[in-house]
């Protein structure tokens, strides 16, 4: 079993957004997450959104660029997926105020899985492009669904 797999199989409740690391150190077998993970954590739980870290001792790692760096987020359900999207809107959105949206870019992944599959969302853009990109992105899920 992989890392990625092993942390899949400690993700059991379906209805929590877990953290995932963003990078993996195979030399010491240590989780590392993006910077932004502590504060899209805390903003998640005052928004009363049931999240947790995957690992109980979150490593940070400081990536040093204006970007922001959301963490991994993993879904054991696809109905998460609309309110997860709605929360980092609202938390980019807050994060970044009044800044031109066109020049702040965002990274993030989120893994969804669906149907005993894990599908990945990847993006790293504009957070303007976000907003568009992500509008209808749970259609293509739903669209599974109907197969």
């Amino acid at each position: 079993m992989n890392k990625e797999e092993e942390l899949i199989s400690k993700a059991k409740e379906s209805d929590t957004i877990y953290i995932f690391p963003i990078r993996y150190n195979s030399n010491t077998n240590e989780c590392l997450f993006s910077e932004d993970s502590i504060e899209f954590y805390k903003y998640a739980r005052e928004q009363n959104k049931k999240i947790q870290f995957i690992e109980s001792n979150p490593d940070i790692i400081a990536l040093h660029d204006a970007s922001i760096w959301l963490p991994v987020l993993y879904l054991a359900e696809t109905f998460l997926l609309p309110v997860v999207i709605n929360l980092i809107s609202n938390f980019i959105y807050d994060k970044i105020g009044k800044k031109d949206k066109t020049k702040q870019n965002i990274n993030l992944k989120i893994k969804v899985k669906n149907k005993g599959k894990i599908k990945e969302l990847n993006y790293n853009g504009s957070v303007e492009s976000f907003e568009k990109t992500f509008k209808d992105v749970n259609k293509l899920f739903n669209e599974d669904e109907d197969d």
